[in-house]
């Protein structure tokens, strides 16, 4: 371990996702996580360090679906010493209509917003036509992370029990 810098071992990252190492410890920090799961789905982590004496790092979020349609939202603090990581605060949201099987129309619409800096970092809306045979996907990126400030636009085709062609790939999609 080097002090003051920082430092991420194997047995912290299981503990918590944010680090916390920057130096000689006796303790890790207080790490609790509340989930409630009926018809609304509420998560909520946070890290308490006793060494700085206050929460650390927070993590909120509440998802639903109700028929064909969905909404989700989410906020993520982090109140760090600068060694660690810079302190942040993100809010997300997606909404959206359908599934990736539904029949006829789907859409959906994801935006990430950093407050302190006042930017939408992210964006994602997502159109989907599926038939009994074949559907189509198109993806519309917007990406604004200081250095990086870009547009992309995807697209796929899917036919039933062969596969699916194009530029989306399956774990960049809203649904």
């Amino acid at each position: 371990m080097v002090p003051d810098q920082r430092n991420v071992l194997l047995s912290s990252a299981y503990l918590t996702g944010f680090a916390f190492i920057d130096g000689p410890r006796n303790y890790s920090p207080i790490v609790s996580e509340f989930r409630f799961n009926y018809k609304v789905n509420l998560d909520w982590r946070a890290d308490y360090d006793p060494l700085r004496g206050q929460l650390v790092n927070s993590t909120f979020s509440a998802d639903t679906r109700f028929s064909n349609y969905f909404v989700s939202f989410g906020s993520s603090q982090i109140r760090s010493d600068p060694v660690l990581s810079p302190s942040s605060n993100q809010l997300r949201g997606t909404i959206g209509i359908g599934n990736d099987n539904r029949k006829g129309w789907n859409a959906g619409l994801s935006v990430y917003y950093d407050v302190p800096k006042g930017i939408l970092e992210f964006t994602t809306v997502q159109a989907v036509y599926n038939t009994d045979c074949c559907g189509v996907s198109i993806q519309f990126r917007r990406f604004n992370f200081g250095t990086r400030d870009e547009n992309q636009f995807l697209f796929s085709f899917s036919i039933a029990n062969v596969g699916t062609f194009g530029s989306l790939r399956r774990q960049d999609r809203t649904f």
